[in-house]
């Protein structure tokens, strides 16, 4: 009975941790502002350093000139959490979102390098303890009495690092490849693993390096036309280890969570003058990726499917110094009516991101950007065998802000 009662607690308080900000599972739509309000769009569209270098390293090629942009993002999350006929709110507050992107043609080559340095991806919840509520009550009732739960907290971030090659072997075909470096952390208090630090505090989680690496083709059919495809290996991390007391003892808990591998393919047109629309679809393997679709050392997943996304992106050059551009994502959802009591609690179901923008040309060189991004509300209803009927809405939104420097030709 106690081994039933603390699978089903496990499997609450893992729904429960990932709260997200993000829409393609763990994943932002894009890299950057310009990136973000063209929904991520880039296979086909180098528009911008930061998004090409994330989704295409062949790509770079086709950007007019060498250019290192920066950006920085603000993303406020909007979440709910009801159960029990009680509902409460989010503290997380903002989160900020930086990206770097540089992008080189070398002279007297037909080879482009470039290095992109961004947060990609990542989750967030922050709730605080509520007096009668089946989960976050700080004492524990009905099904959880005495065993204490609020507040609950949890974070993950993912840096990338991508030092990123493209070379033209035709007039209109190049091919890229960048390996990718990440840094990641995962910080979930209490601890909800099935290992000797069960239910004890998660700060302390040291931050783990991961690797892959991405292969991508970029073909300009015309002047009006061209084509983009990307493979991103899964990015294998090392153990995610939290240093915490249980049992008045030093423990270590233990967390092994990759992110998926992800398949890309796209189309731009620039046919209309002053125009330029991109079409990406894109597929995220999560079920068969450690921590979502597979079990984590500790038999620990989310039983996540795969997810697969279009992002819709247009742009348009209103004269010499001013061009605007707006874009739209859907993205499936990863919890299906199988999975909805692993998952019951968790807002990653978010299916609808819109996003806007427009750059100021200040001088002939020096661009500034705005952009404005939001995930639209989502709702989950889901039964649980512990707390009943739990309800979630979610939202997000980002404000973001950059500058783009180009040199040479």
């Amino acid at each position: 009975m106690l081994a039933s009662r603390n699978t089903l607690l496990i499997a609450a308080l893992l729904a429960c941790f990932t709260s997200s900000a993000f829409s393609q599972g763990v994943f932002l739509t894009g890299v950057g502002g310009i990136n973000r309000s063209m929904g991520g769009a880039t296979m086909a569209a180098p528009i911008d350093s930061m998004g090409t270098l994330h989704w295409n390293p062949a790509a770079i090629r086709g950007l007019e000139s060498s250019e290192v942009a920066f950006s920085a993002e603000i993303m406020l999350l909007d979440q709910e959490l009801t159960a029990g006929g009680i509902t409460a709110r989010d503290e997380s507050g903002v989160a900020p979102i930086p990206s770097i992107g540089w992008v080189h043609h070398l002279e007297g080559t037909t080879d482009t390098i470039g290095l992109g340095m961004y947060s990609f991806a990542g989750f967030g919840q922050n709730m605080p303890a509520v007096v009668g509520h089946p989960i976050l009550d700080p004492v524990g009732i009905g099904a959880l009495a005495g065993t204490p739960l609020g507040p609950l907290y949890s974070e993950a971030q993912f840096f990338q690092i991508v030092p990123t090659f493209s070379r033209a072997v035709t007039d209109r075909l190049s091919i890229g490849f960048a390996p990718t470096i990440n840094l990641g952390r995962v910080e979930i208090d209490p601890i909800p693993f099935l290992t000797p630090a069960l239910g004890a505090p998660g700060a302390g989680t040291r931050w783990s390096w991961g690797i892959g690496a991405q292969v991508g083709l970029y073909y300009e059919q015309s002047e009006t036309t061209s084509y983009g495809f990307s493979i991103k290996s899964p990015q294998w991390f090392e153990e995610f280890r939290t240093h915490t007391v249980a049992a008045s003892a030093p423990t270590v808990s233990r967390l092994k969570l990759d992110l998926p591998m992800i398949i890309s393919a796209g189309i731009a047109y620039k046919g209309l003058p002053c125009w330029t629309f991109a079409l990406d679809v894109r597929y995220f393997d999560y079920k068969n990726t450690d921590g979502f679709g597979k079990p984590d050392i500790n038999g620990t997943e989310l039983h996540w499917d795969n997810v697969f996304s279009v992002a819709f992106g247009a742009q348009r050059k209103v004269n010499d110094q001013l061009t605007i551009r707006g874009g739209y994502t859907y993205n499936t959802s990863p919890i299906d009516v199988a999975t909805v009591q692993f998952n019951f609690a968790s807002p990653l179901i978010q299916q609808h991101v819109v996003g806007l923008g427009a750059s100021y040309r200040f001088t002939d060189n020096v661009d500034f950007s705005m952009s404005y991004i939001q995930i639209l509300e989502a709702d989950r209803h889901g039964p649980s065998p512990l707390f009943g009927t739990i309800s979630n809405q979610v939202a997000t939104y980002s404000l973001a802000a950059g500058v783009t420097v180009r040199y040479g030709n």
